[in-house]
């Protein structure tokens, strides 16, 4: 799994596009030529900008992706909490009564 994350953050979604097209045996070639065949043609600098580390993805260019791999959202984004494991999670305490 990618080490990628957003900064400053509790939780990271981590972007694993690069890891499921080494699955398929992919390159950033192959999968842009995969974009064509699903006409959804991109850019050799856009293709690549995909394999690096992204902020923000739209639905259009996520179901494209999809298409061209034959998966689901689920299986590109993936949300990996970052808080320490020694640390407890947040307990919610009830508002006390009047002092």
């Amino acid at each position: 799994m990618s080490t990628r994350k957003h900064d400053g953050a509790d939780c990271a979604i981590v972007w694993q596009l690069p890891e499921r097209c080494a699955e398929r045996g992919l390159t950033a070639r192959a999968f842009g030529e995969a974009l064509k065949r699903c006409q959804h043609p991109r850019s050799r600098a856009q293709v690549y900008r995909l394999f690096g580390p992204i902020h923000s993805v739209t639905f259009k260019v996520l179901d494209a992706v999809c298409e061209a791999l034959e998966c689901d959202p689920g299986d590109l984004l993936v949300r990996v909490p970052t808080m320490p494991a020694h640390r407890p999670p947040p307990t919610f305490k009830p508002p006390g009564r009047g002092r």
